[in-house]
């Protein structure tokens, strides 16, 4: 299952709720503390993204940031693929070295 994908939107509704109640704390579309907030749910929109973003770089065959971290960690790059391998080639490779060593 997919990590859930939350927007700008979301945050800003979940901020919104958790604001206590009353007069200095307004929730109006143009109160100045609305626009405040809105400024910075983008922010925790791409936190999100990113968290969900190194699940996938977790694993060396779906790696892709983090490819040089896991090539380092295994003694790579090996100068027996070739001059520039692809990204897929860098992954099968990981990934076969990887499950060679344990």
């Amino acid at each position: 299952m997919p990590a859930p994908i939350y927007l700008a939107a979301d945050f800003m509704a979940a901020f919104q709720a958790l604001l206590p109640t009353g007069r200095a704390w307004p929730r109006d579309a143009d109160a100045t503390q609305t626009s405040v907030l809105a400024g910075l749910m983008p922010t925790y929109e791409r936190l999100q993204a990113r968290a969900n973003y190194l699940l996938v770089d977790a694993f060396p065959a779906t790696a892709d940031e983090l490819l040089p971290e896991w090539e380092e960690t295994l003694g790579l790059p090996d100068p027996c693929i070739g001059p520039e391998p692809t990204i897929q080639q860098r992954q099968a490779t990981v990934v076969s070295r990887f499950v060679g060593l344990g």
